[in-house]
């Protein structure tokens, strides 16, 4: 023992100290971290979430051969080696495991054919092909999580950085010297969009987008200190998704409350029905007796964001509609002329934007992503890429079908309401919202293959 720290303390010295050795001192850094997630694999998991899922931390990378790797990428390699040679549980969660491994195999292979005949240089592929990679975190999940107390705890985690992202959101939202502190990445949290206005965007709103329902059947089914807690949470939560000011969010909760109400049982959906009710009326009190908003107050841009919705007339003639309109007609030409392997990621398809830069300027950007992510998948990997996605969400959702779960519903639901927005948001390929899907799908997954797998007295 003695002689191994002893071994541990002269790598470090010899990688400080001289150039020469700093591989070495990556490498004992490696085993090292390797050795904690193979010890604590559910902290190591949480951590994963908590890179992808909570706040922008500083941007940090390491040369790993020709790719700089980030630090969330390392550790789910980590966490994907233990669950390959140490898994609590020996199975790739069936279907919806063996789908998203061709998904992703058929994924790489277009990308890379799209690299080989010259359309796409390979760093100009890479970092639209990345992000996909967070959804072996399903096969994570499925693999070393074999009972489900530890996938409540993971969820549970889940939420709180959910909530703590939406705690940080609006405090950046009020312009509050807090939330400024925790702006590690300024100039990319608080985005303008194309209609001018001003939106916090964190990557904590896809987890709390994909719990919110999760979070309100908790706090429905608790009592005392617990459900204090799960409302503290759906509180931040809803911080979160109201900062973030996407529309299609708002609508999908709408369409998770219709969901709720269908499949949820007698308790939630009396509880829903009478919240509704609550929140209706206040609304109605607030019209009635004149409540203002004044324009120059921070919550005037999310009020007057949520009114469109109810002018369809004006959403029809925003810019970014529009301009989606001629995308996904660039898109549809593309993948047609594809039908088989695609484009590859990160190759332009015609599409430009105006990108601002620091100095306020704007100058043309090539757009290599598409906000319709159904037309997206197949325009950069065709029909089998596609196909094998829908099978992989599809084995996902079916067995909460045949055999409705409390516990599950609320995460299908979740999952449902993603799959809905991914019609005119970056559901699929960006990393907060892959994060969120993985880990819906890994603990639905994981869940019910546990059932399957548990020993029959």
């Amino acid at each position: 023992m003695a002689g191994g720290i002893l071994a541990l303390e002269l790598a470090i010295a010899l990688g400080i100290a001289d150039p020469r050795f700093s591989k070495l001192l990556l490498l004992v850094l490696g085993a090292g971290g390797l050795i904690l997630v193979l010890s604590f694999p559910f902290a190591a998991t949480c951590l994963l979430l908590a890179l992808v899922g909570s706040i922008n931390f500083p941007a940090v990378a390491f040369p790993v051969g020709p790719i700089d790797a980030q630090p969330h990428e390392l550790l789910l390699g980590a966490l994907l080696l233990v669950a390959l040679v140490k898994p609590a549980r020996p199975t790739f969660g069936g279907l919806a495991g063996g789908a998203l491994i061709a998904f992703l195999g058929l994924l790489s292979l277009t990308t890379l054919l799209a690299v080989a005949d010259g359309a796409v240089p390979l760093s100009g592929a890479l970092p639209w092909i990345r992000p996909f990679f967070v959804y072996a975190l399903v096969i994570v999940i499925v693999r070393l999580f074999p009972d489900r107390e530890s996938l409540r705890r993971l969820l549970a985690v889940a939420a709180a950085l959910a909530a703590f992202s939406g705690l940080v959101a609006g405090l950046l939202a009020i312009g509050s010297g807090a939330g400024a502190a925790l702006n590690f990445s300024e100039g990319l949290l608080t985005q303008t969009g194309s209609d001018g206005t001003q939106r916090v965007r964190l990557p904590g709103v896809g987890l709390a987008y994909g719990l919110f329902w999760l979070v309100v059947v908790q706090v429905v089914r608790t009592s005392g200190r617990e459900r204090a807690l799960w409302t503290l949470a759906l509180a931040g939560i809803m911080l979160n998704i109201a900062a973030s000011q996407n529309r299609n969010m708002w609508v999908g909760l709408v369409i998770g409350c219709l969901l709720m109400l269908t499949f949820g049982g007698a308790q939630i959906r009396h509880r829903v029905v009478i919240g509704t009710c609550v929140l209706a009326a206040g609304v109605t009190l607030m019209l009635t007796f004149g409540f203002r908003v004044d324009e120059d107050s921070r919550f005037a841009p999310i009020l007057e964001r949520g009114t469109t919705l109810f002018d369809p007339a004006a959403v029809g003639q925003e810019r970014s509609l529009t301009h989606r309109a001629e995308e996904n007609q660039l898109a549809w030409e593309a993948a047609s002329a594809n039908p088989l392997v695609g484009i590859g990621a990160g190759t332009n398809f015609g599409q430009s934007f105006g990108e601002k830069r620091p100095d306020g300027t704007t100058h043309s950007t090539n757009q290599n992503f598409l906000h319709n992510q159904y037309l997206y998948l197949l325009m950069i990997g065709g029909v089998p890429v596609l196909a094998t996605f829908l099978v992989f969400l599809g084995a996902v959702l079916a067995p909460v079908a045949r055999r409705p779960d409390p516990t599950m519903i609320p995460c299908a639901v979740g999952l449902v309401m993603i799959m809905v927005s991914a019609v005119v948001m970056l559901s699929f390929s960006s990393l907060e919202m892959v994060a969120a899907i993985a880990l819906l799908a890994g603990v639905m997954v994981a869940w019910h293959r546990g059932e399957a797998l548990a020993p029959r007295h």
